[in-house]
C-alpha cells in the first residue's frame, strides 16, 4: 500500500498481488525439507485470507502442487495440518 498525503486530503493507492501459482517444481534440486514446507506455507496463507471459501481454494491449491510434481502424501501433509489450525490462531 502506498499512501500519498498531502495538505488537505490523504490519498491511498492498493495494489492487487495475483498469485501466479509459480512454486517451486518439486523435481528441483533444493533440500527435500524446503521443498516439504511450501504446501504447508501456501495451506496456512489461505487460512489467512479465506475464511469463507478456504475449502474451495485449498482444492484449487492441490491441484496447482500436482501439476508442479509434488507428491500427494506432501500436499495431504500440508492441507490436513492446516485444516487443524483455528483461522485466528493463523492471523
Amino acid at each position: 500500500m502506498q499512501i500519498i498525503e498531502k495538505i488537505t486530503t490523504t490519498q491511498t493507492k492498493l495494489f492487487i498481488i495475483k498469485d501466479s501459482h509459480s512454486y517451486l517444481s518439486y523435481s528441483s534440486s533444493h533440500p527435500s525439507h524446503a521443498k516439504n514446507s511450501i504446501p504447508y506455507s501456501q495451506f496456512l496463507r489461505l487460512c489467512r485470507l479465506y475464511s469463507e471459501d478456504f475449502s474451495i481454494k485449498s482444492e484449487e491449491m492441490c491441484d496447482f502442487f500436482d501439476k508442479r510434481g509434488y507428491p500427494a502424501s506432501v500436499v495431504q501433509a500440508g492441507h490436513n495440518h492446516d485444516k487443524q489450525i483455528d483461522r485466528k490462531a493463523a492471523l
